[in-house]
């Protein structure tokens, strides 16, 4: 991780080790690959990416549209990421599904 402190105090950090064609989250909703970065002079770079799927889980029509934002914003997302939040989504669904149950007639 790199950091880069303002003149105000504020830090920011991004990760460095982030490459091209990798997955992200970023500023906007949804899932992104990283297409590149935009350095700067005593600031974080810009990060520039395309999104592949929206936050509500569909895929993207036509991806191509390259959004920026700043690369404090971006994190990787890897298969464990994943894994790790959709079984919470389905043990909430699956919690909800019997507290239901739990007050219907048998």
């Amino acid at each position: 991780m790199e950091k880069v402190v303002h003149e105000n105090g504020v830090v920011l950090e991004w990760d460095d080790t982030l490459t091209p064609g990798e997955l992200i989250t970023a500023y906007d909703g949804g899932f992104h690959i990283l297409t590149g970065f935009q350095f700067r002079e005593r600031q974080t770079p810009l990060a520039n990416h395309v999104m592949v799927v929206k936050a509500d889980g569909t895929k993207v029509k036509k991806p191509g549209v390259t959004r920026t934002c700043d690369a404090s914003y971006v994190r990787r997302v890897t298969k464990d990421d994943i894994e790790r939040m959709y079984n919470a989504e389905v043990n909430a669904a699956i919690l909800k599904r019997d507290n239901l149950l739990n007050f219907t007639p048998r």
